[in-house]
């Protein structure tokens, strides 16, 4: 079966890939590649489309095992977050929302083989 575009975009924008490894790929994470029939333009398009500010982390979601970006003192910070911690090698600041949600998405994609 092939997923649609608009649920595999979703799944990346929303970091909820696992729910499509789990349907889609028995599980089985090595076989997700192969399964992607999007590209990375439609993924950042969409981004652009529902708003670069939408996918800044906060409350709860800020915890989930995920790349998030998360608002600082410092700044913008696209990072991994594990077990509610920001992996602080992971970190990269960005003066604008756009270059940050970018840097997070596309290391989203590289992690999930898209």
């Amino acid at each position: 079966m092939t997923l649609s575009p608009q649920v595999q975009i979703d799944a990346v924008l929303t970091g909820d890939v696992a729910k499509i490894v789990a349907a889609f790929c028995a599980g089985a994470w090595d076989s997700l590649k192969r399964t992607w029939t999007i590209t990375r333009k439609q993924v950042l398009d969409e981004a652009q489309r529902r708003g670069w500010e939408c996918f800044v982390s906060v409350g709860p979601n800020a915890s989930r095992e995920d790349f998030h970006v998360l608002e600082t003192s410092e700044g913008l910070v696209s990072c991994y977050v594990e077990r509610g911690s920001v992996q602080n090698d992971s970190a990269i600041r960005f003066d604008t929302l756009e270059a940050a949600v970018r840097n997070m998405l596309t290391r989203r994609m590289d992690y999930v083989g898209l």
